[in-house]
């Protein structure tokens, strides 16, 4: 068990550090594709699982639309059966490629494409490419919060770009103040993370967040993966809401996605009721696996959940 964690450990984290090169030429039988049996051929070649959730998931993370294409030869070759992009919505803020990653977690609007990652279209071809070699992809999905104004008392205002119609509604908003006790749920899904925290109860802006997740899933989405999900209320919570159970019960093909939601461990994280809706990502797990494989140092890489255990 030791060795076989360390072997998995190293793969993904050398794959990520030096971005993933091509080295390998794509198999020119799985390029010439189509149909609704692409996946399901794509994935007897390269030997994947028919399910997403049978299989490895590559974090694609800060590479743009057409680079993770251009990757997906080695990707099925590798043995992952889904990868996963970084946020997909526009920012409050243009950059490019590998720079300022916590950008792509401020989102403006609830619409496909940024300057970093790519435009619709991109993300279009991507997916279709991406099912060539029966691959799945997993779009990460901000819906809890937008962009901020900027630091100090402007963290919790909503960036001067981010979409009028979310803006503009006050209703659309939880109250500009930040957790004080992560052991209280209240505060937990009710007060902000250091951004502007979008009022997830309104069923207004619960059609907006349907809206972009079932375009997404009209481009060939395969699943979702809900950043900062812990603090987005559950039903049963202080000041619940039906934001799980109606947003993913909208969803196009929801029997056939995959998706999980980052609950971070710890304090007022209601780990178990989560798991009534959708996968989680077991984030203290990751501390265990550094353990099994004898690891104590540090990480140097900005991204957060570089491995984790998906339940």
């Amino acid at each position: 068990m030791r060795r076989t964690w360390s072997i998995v450990l190293f793969v993904v984290l050398l794959l990520q550090t030096i971005g993933f090169t091509p080295v390998a030429q794509a198999n020119a039988d799985v390029q010439q594709l189509g149909g609704s049996d692409s996946k399901l051929t794509a994935a007897t070649n390269y030997e994947l699982p028919e399910r997403t959730k049978d299989g490895l998931i590559f974090h694609a993370w800060n590479w743009s639309f057409d680079n993770i294409t251009r990757n997906l030869p080695e990707l099925a070759q590798a043995g992952f059966k889904a990868m996963q992009t970084s946020p997909i919505q526009a920012n409050k803020e243009g950059l490019t490629e590998g720079s300022k990653w916590w950008i792509l977690y401020q989102p403006i609007n609830f619409n496909i494409g940024n300057s970093q990652l790519g435009s619709r279209e991109d993300f279009r071809q991507l997916c279709q490419e991406a099912h060539k070699y029966g691959i799945s992809v997993i779009v990460d999905v901000v819906a809890n919060h937008t962009g901020n104004a900027g630091g100090g008392n402007q963290q919790y205002q909503p960036a001067h770009n981010v979409d009028p119609v979310i803006k503009n509604n006050r209703n659309f908003w939880h109250e500009a103040r930040g957790v004080e006790n992560w052991n209280d749920r209240w505060q937990v899904t009710q007060w902000g993370i250091g951004l502007p925290d979008l009022n997830t109860s309104n069923q207004e802006l619960q059609d907006i967040i349907i809206g972009f997740l079932n375009d997404a899933i009209s481009l060939g989405a395969d699943g979702f993966r809900f950043d900062a999900a812990k603090h987005i209320e559950l039903p049963n919570d202080p000041g619940g809401s039906n934001f799980w159970p109606r947003v993913l019960g909208s969803l196009n093909n929801k029997d056939k996605l995959f998706d999980y939601g980052e609950v971070l461990q710890g304090g007022a994280d209601n780990f178990a009721g989560y798991a009534n809706y959708l996968s989680l990502s077991a984030s203290s797990y990751w501390s265990s696996v550094r353990s099994a494989v004898g690891y104590h140092g540090g990480i140097n890489v900005d991204a957060p959940n570089l491995l984790t255990l998906i339940m």
